[in-house]
């Protein structure tokens, strides 16, 4: 029983370990951020919904690759989605940045985190909802980025 014991807890020392060492292979040192704003059209009910979303790549130069690509790829489920507007900047403001340790904040928001090294980690803010239509949109997005997005997508609340 306790030999049992011990494989339980050093399995589960290893996927632990094994997970940190995961991330840490696909995170950049110095990331530059995608930062575009996306308009959301609902007809049946006559709203639009602004979005923001923040996508972290590897460099200047590599955002401005996949600025031209990433988010037509990202979105291309989302035939109400139309990207108003995207840029990259070097620094994103502390509350914007914070939402990659998927910290908690005053409105729901989707979680991108990559799973292999061709994806990017994201995150997508939406505004203009109440709590429950914040998360029944964020639950409906998910749902839409599935088929475009590998990762682990994850409402935050």
């Amino acid at each position: 029983m306790k030999k049992l014991m011990l494989f339980i807890a050093l399995f589960g020392i290893a996927i632990y370990s094994c997970k940190n060492i995961y991330q840490k292979s696909f995170s950049y040192s110095n990331p530059v951020y995608l930062d575009a704003r996306i308009g959301l059209t609902i007809p049946q009910v006559s709203r639009n919904i602004e979005m923001a979303i923040f996508v972290e790549t590897s460099s200047q130069q590599h955002c401005a690759e996949k600025q031209q690509n990433y988010l037509s790829h990202l979105f291309k489920n989302c035939e109400r989605c139309a990207v108003k507007s995207a840029e990259c900047k070097a620094e994103l403001s502390s509350h914007n940045k914070a939402l990659f340790s998927d910290t908690h904040v005053e409105t729901t928001y989707l979680s991108f985190t990559k799973a292999n090294s061709s994806e990017l980690n994201a995150r997508l803010l939406f505004w203009g909802l109440n709590s429950e239509e914040a998360k029944s949109t964020c639950l409906k997005l998910k749902t839409i980025f599935k088929n475009t997005y590998q990762g682990i997508a994850k409402c935050i609340n």
